[in-house]
């Protein structure tokens, strides 16, 4: 897989889009992201009162992991979480999503 640099985030959806050919989210700290692609991802949901979701998105203006937070069965706001720098982008989206839950692993509890 491409080498690729990880940036932390907690920057939380304030709006999502639609229009004939777009899919765009705006972000209360002023990003824009003009969506290509997603994938949602469910990890094994151990505690169903308190779980979160998780979309991988593939933008104009990069990669992005966002997550969701459902708490009694109510979702919470998405939050963009991470933004991932490839190398290169030469199936760079394919690639880190066969490998998303073993990243999902890795990363410290919400």
């Amino acid at each position: 897989m491409t080498d690729y640099r990880s940036i932390e985030l907690e920057d939380e959806v304030i709006s999502f889009v639609t229009h004939e050919v777009s899919y765009i989210a705006f972000t209360r700290e002023g990003r824009r992201l003009d969506i290509l692609k997603s994938s949602s991802f469910q990890p094994e949901i151990k505690d169903s009162e308190d779980y979160f979701t998780y979309m991988w998105v593939k933008a104009l203006q990069g990669y992005f992991l966002l997550r969701q937070r459902y708490v009694e069965s109510r979702p919470q706001e998405w939050f963009v979480i991470r933004e991932l720098e490839p190398e290169s982008n030469y199936l760079f989206y394919e690639e880190f999503l066969d490998e998303l839950p073993q990243y999902l692993e890795g990363m410290p509890a919400a």
